[in-house]
């Protein structure tokens, strides 16, 4: 089963943890912080745990 962001539902490949966000990558959500990774408590309890892409993430924080 491919890893898929919790917020699109799309399917992108998992980058490096170490690597910096892009655009068309997935991030575990325990690497956001908590005020992010909260909106998605569902998914970081999943044996998988959740990803965020970055696409999602850089719409989610457009704001701050």
């Amino acid at each position: 089963m491919a890893a898929f962001c919790c917020n699109c539902r799309e399917e992108f490949p998992v980058a490096d943890p170490a690597a910096a966000l892009r655009m068309g990558k997935l991030y575990r959500l325990e690497d956001f912080p908590e005020r992010l990774a909260s909106r998605f408590a569902s998914w970081r309890g999943d044996d998988e745990g959740g990803y965020l892409c970055g696409n999602c993430y850089f719409d989610l924080t457009d704001d701050d």
